[in-house]
Formats: structure tokens, C-alpha cells, sequence
């Protein structure tokens, strides 16, 4: 994802480079810088994690380690991708509803 953050895009795999756009466009909503680190695989908690979440078929967000679980507007897309530029929207409208923003 490191190489996709800087290119703007994940190459071979059209929803994490919908997930990056979507994620910078929140950023630059928010007024926040995102700085993103590689790590190694399986080096860390975090890492680990994200192994998971990126590479097992089927997975849940029933690991106890994932203490902050995304919200249902990301959730319910990650299980049906659209990719037609709605999720940064959707996550905008669902940050308004949540902190009054």
C-alpha cells in the first residue's frame, strides 16, 4: 500500500485504489496529512492485522485486536465495492453524522 499511496494507485486492484483515493479525499476534507510507513509482514500487532484483513478469504472483524472497526457505510461497501468515486461520500457524510462536523 506504500507504493499505491505515493502512485495514487494500487496496481491489479481497482477497489484498495478506490479505498486510497477515498482516504485522501477524507484527509484533505479533514485538513489532516496522512503519512504512510511500510512495515514488514507479520513484524508487528499492526502488521499482522493487516495481513489478515488483506490476504485471508472470508475474514470477520471478530478479532478482539481490532479494537476500532470501521463504520457500517465502509463495512457494508467493502462487501460490494462500487467503484464509481461514491466512497469518499459515503465516509464524509458518515464522519458528519457521527461528530456533528
Amino acid at each position: 500500500m506504500v507504493y499505491g499511496w505515493r502512485n495514487g494507485a494500487v496496481r491489479f486492484d481497482s477497489t484498495a485504489t478506490e479505498v486510497l483515493k477515498a482516504t485522501n479525499v477524507v484527509a484533505t476534507y479533514l485538513g489532516v496529512k496522512i503519512y504512510v510507513q511500510h512495515v514488514h509482514r507479520m513484524s508487528e500487532e499492526l502488521a499482522e492485522l493487516a495481513d489478515i484483513l488483506s490476504r485471508k478469504i472470508g475474514h470477520t472483524w471478530a478479532d478482539p485486536r481490532l479494537e476500532k472497526k470501521p463504520g457500517p457505510g465502509l463495512s457494508l461497501w467493502l462487501q460490494n465495492p462500487v467503484l464509481n468515486g461514491s466512497l469518499p461520500k459515503l465516509l464524509i457524510k458518515e464522519l458528519q453524522s457521527k461528530f456533528n462536523i
